[in-house]
């Protein structure tokens, strides 16, 4: 019974005409980049409060100036990984093999 559901459902869209096809499509698109955005947020916002953490617990009183420190230690980090990874894709050899 839930394979017929499916199918149903499927046929269902596939009714549809092609302007509710995209508006659709646009739409659960849409959902989906905000899911994968927020669980990329919390997961950054859980790496970044890690380290905060861990700094914050060697040292007793932070002051401002401590504080952005560490903060754009961190930041740079991110910043030299990105470069790295970037440097690595445009520097690989370019072997593609495209064959016809």
């Amino acid at each position: 019974m839930n394979e017929q559901n499916k199918e149903s459902f499927l046929e269902k869209i596939r009714s549809l005409d092609y302007k509710t096809k995209n508006r659709l499509l646009f739409i659960l698109s849409a959902i989906a980049f905000l899911i994968v955005l927020y669980i990329w947020g919390a997961y950054f916002n859980f790496m970044t409060m890690n380290l905060v953490n861990n700094n914050l617990e060697q040292k007793d009183n932070l002051e401002l100036k401590d504080k952005i420190k560490i903060g754009g230690a961190f930041i740079g980090q991110i910043g030299e990984n990105i470069n790295n990874y970037l440097k690595n894709i445009f520097s690989s050899p370019k072997e593609y093999n495209i064959s016809k």
